[in-house]
């Protein structure tokens, strides 16, 4: 259950409790077990699974059947309280116990400089071996858009994701999730691991919380001013109009000068040539290419620091 389904969840309960009070009268308390047979005849059969999995809600649903009229309000807030906690939880991305991704061969020489607490994002092509937070791993124009922050020994991630017109379709904000239903088609989740498909049934990002310390994200979907991003094991791409800059071999970020990694700016005036800054990184040779209007060059060195043009 996620905060969409809350509020018809919690007018389930209300109205099969108010049905079965009404049905026993004066005869006696209706029992948990004749007011779960009444939400499996309503079909809320994954409302059942969870009222029985939860002490917290069980308890608070026998309270609201026992309740005389004058406490029934209260007893159904109890309810609320527990469906709101519930459906909150659900909503939050927990680390699991997966192994983590092997490094890329670009980090071999460097792997002593990599603190051994960590944590180790992948984005495609693009590894950040993050340890001071909070961290932005992509930004564009200056606006984080991917970042990880640290409390109370907790990794939390957000993320801002967008759909071709430029409304948001996903915001992570420190692992909740919060979804535009107007864009998104189907969740695919666990809690560890999330996947979002839009109104066209397109995959736009699978994000895994591998483990405490890894974390992957690939897809293809927008930031703002319709900006494409495609992430895969073979390429990253930020792509608009008739622009676009690859990072086309393995970038790790084992530096931290700024707290952020790769920053990325297309100007909405034509006549400026669209940026992408690098910081703190270790590049493969002929790492970065790019495509424009007339001409695209052949990849090229990244150097950290390097704010990289289009042409």
């Amino acid at each position: 259950m996620d905060l969409y389904q809350l509020t018809d969840g919690l007018l389930a309960v209300a109205s099969a409790a108010l049905s079965l009070k009404s049905e026993s009268g004066s005869r006696k308390n209706a029992t948990i077990e004749e007011y779960l047979e009444s939400l499996r005849r309503t079909n809320h059969t994954e409302l059942v699974g969870l009222i029985q999995s939860n002490s917290t809600l069980l308890a608070s649903i026998e309270n609201l059947l026992k309740a005389g009229n004058k406490d029934t309000l209260t007893a159904l807030n109890e309810v609320r309280e527990s469906l709101t906690k519930l459906a909150r939880d659900a909503e939050r991305l927990v680390p699991g116990k997966g192994p983590s991704p092997l490094l890329p061969a670009v980090l071999e020489n460097f792997v002593a400089d990599i603190p051994h607490d960590a944590v180790i994002v992948h984005l495609g092509l693009v590894v950040a071996c993050v340890s001071e937070f909070p961290f932005s791993l992509l930004s564009q124009r200056g606006e984080s858009m991917f970042s990880l922050d640290m409390r109370d020994g907790e990794v939390q991630f957000s993320a801002s994701i967008f759909n071709r017109e430029g409304k948001i379709a996903c915001e992570i904000v420190n692992n909740e999730m919060h979804v535009n239903r107007n864009f998104i088609f189907r969740l695919d989740r666990t809690p560890h691991s999330l996947a979002l498909i839009d109104d066209e049934k397109r995959r736009l990002v699978d994000i895994e919380y591998i483990n405490s310390k890894a974390i992957r994200m690939t897809g293809e979907f927008f930031l703002r001013r319709g900006m494409l991003v495609t992430m895969n094991s073979e390429l990253v791409k930020f792509a608009k109009d008739d622009y676009n800059i690859r990072i086309v071999r393995p970038i790790a970020y084992v530096r931290q000068p700024r707290n952020s990694c790769i920053d990325i700016n297309f100007p909405d005036d034509a006549s400026e040539l669209p940026e992408i800054r690098l910081e703190g990184i270790v590049a493969s040779e002929q790492s970065i290419a790019w495509t424009g209007p007339v001409v695209a060059s052949e990849p090229q060195d990244a150097e950290d620091g390097d704010a990289i043009k289009g042409r």
